[in-house]
């Protein structure tokens, strides 16, 4: 019987897509009438892809070390092994940052010391309360800084800039305050940078026009962010990031393209800097819930790649600029246009003027341009008011010319022609009787004049054949 239960077991374990049982037991092995046992009952079965947890923080480093882990100390204590110096940057990197990930016991951000391998550091919804502690300046080679949704607090640091690699900074959900570095300015790798979601006050520094990745298109291919290894071929980084209003999970090909700007729901005044508008490499710009105010740039027609654009829940005046879907010539002669924008939102501000409808503009719905008052034309159910309004006397004309053409005036004169020559044939046949014998004897010698030629008619193939 046992030999049964291990045939059973061994099939499931040979399957192309291993499944693993998970809840083998007495009561779910039946007996049949020859004595064979059965293995049932599959509720907790799952494939063995859905099933292992990583071994990265243990297991990866224990056969890379050739140590034993925690040798007579226990894990709560956060020690970890020694890196051989041999170590490929890659795998290193992965197993400082494993290691990080799950050793962590306390409420404030630790120190970071001899990592100096650590490429990416992904600690969101830890919980973290306290400031961003200084000691990152001691990982050299960080590229990606993903400290989103915990409860730090204080000041952006000024010192991010001092990362030459450092591409992908996530600070959103925390409780940051003071205003934006101007030293981001200097990050010309900087990639992706989400702030959203914090008490940031002041204004937006209008040198981010010398970040170089979202001036020019640039690939990011940091050996974190594509696959580790032969030996880690199921592993790719994953980093959260939110765009055209959903959160997406970003990692290998897609990751490396994606540049972005995400300031909302903050307290940022002024006005938007019309430098933005030469980040033509940028596909996501997000500044909407703040307090800006002013014009929308005209400038940022020129940002090619653009691909979502929230400006809605500000104090923004003016109209749309026309030029945001018009035609414009660049240097080299080439007509560019914002062919790519897939989501563009401006409501709730206090916009006003007629909403171009051009180009990729018509597929943006109301929900695009609703909360502003004075906007009007499609979607918006507001109709456009011209300033040179027509005479009365003129537009008396063209009213009655529309309800001449409309479908109501062309039934009711169908309605009224049928009702007349009916009762002008019908009322004097009912009222007369000199007309009636008159109308059937008309009848009559039609009726006989119809049977005579088609008589004759019939006569004629009679004698063809």
């Amino acid at each position: 019987m046992a030999l049964d239960v291990a045939k059973g077991i061994n099939y499931l374990h040979c399957l192309t897509s291993l499944i693993v049982h998970w809840d083998l037991k007495s009561p779910y092995l039946l007996v049949d009438k020859d004595w064979t046992v059965k293995v049932c009952d599959f509720g907790l079965s799952r494939f063995k892809a859905n099933t292992f947890n990583s071994s990265k923080s243990v297991a990866g480093t224990e056969l890379v070390t050739m140590q034993q882990p925690w040798n007579g100390l226990s894990s709560a204590q956060n020690r970890r092994l020694v890196i051989p110096p041999n170590t490929s940057p890659v795998q290193a990197s992965l197993m400082e940052s494993a290691g990080l990930r799950n050793n962590f016991h306390e409420d404030t951000m630790p120190s970071f010391s001899n990592m100096s391998n650590l490429a990416y550091l992904q600690l969101q919804n830890v919980g973290f309360g306290g400031s961003i502690t200084r000691s990152l300046v001691n990982l050299p080679i960080l590229e990606v800084l993903d400290i989103s949704r915990n409860n730090l607090s204080g000041s952006i640091p000024d010192w991010f800039h001092t990362f030459p690699n450092l591409a992908i900074i996530l600070l959103s959900r925390n409780q940051f305050h003071g205003t934006i570095p101007i030293s981001l300015c200097q990050m010309q790798k900087l990639h992706v940078l989400d702030m959203s979601a914090n008490s940031l006050s002041g204004v937006i520094p209008s040198c981010l026009n010398n970040v170089t990745s979202w001036k020019k298109e640039s690939q990011l291919l940091p050996p974190s962010l594509t696959w580790l290894s032969s030996s880690y071929v199921n592993y790719r980084v994953k980093v959260p990031l939110t765009t055209k209003g959903n959160s997406r999970v970003y990692e290998g090909t897609p990751l490396s393209f994606m540049t972005g700007l995400d300031l909302s729901v903050n307290q940022l005044t002024g006005e938007i800097p019309s430098q933005l508008g030469e980040l033509t490499a940028l596909l996501s710009l997000n500044l909407s819930f703040n307090f800006l105010t002013g014009h929308i740039p005209k400038s940022f027609s020129t940002m090619e790649k653009i691909e979502s654009l929230d400006l809605s829940h500000n104090n923004l005046v003016g109209s749309i600029p026309p030029e945001i879907v018009q035609l414009y010539f660049i240097s080299t002669f080439n007509v560019v246009q914002l062919y790519f924008i897939s989501t563009f939102n401006v409501s709730f501000n206090n916009l006003s003027g007629s909403i171009p409808f051009e180009n990729n503009f018509q597929t943006f719905g109301e929900s695009s341009y609703r909360g502003n008052k004075g906007l009007c034309g499609i979607p918006l159910h507001t109709a456009f008011t011209s300033p040179n309004k027509k005479p009365p006397q003129q537009d008396e004309e063209e009213e009655r010319a529309g309800i001449v053409e409309s479908d109501f005036f062309f039934f009711s004169c169908i309605a009224v022609s049928y009702v007349v020559g009916f009762w002008a044939v019908i009322l004097p046949l009912v009222v007369s009787k000199n007309w009636r014998r008159k109308h059937y004897a008309v009848v009559d010698s039609c009726i006989y004049i119809c049977c005579k030629k088609f008589s004759g008619f019939l006569t004629r193939i009679k004698d063809c054949f």
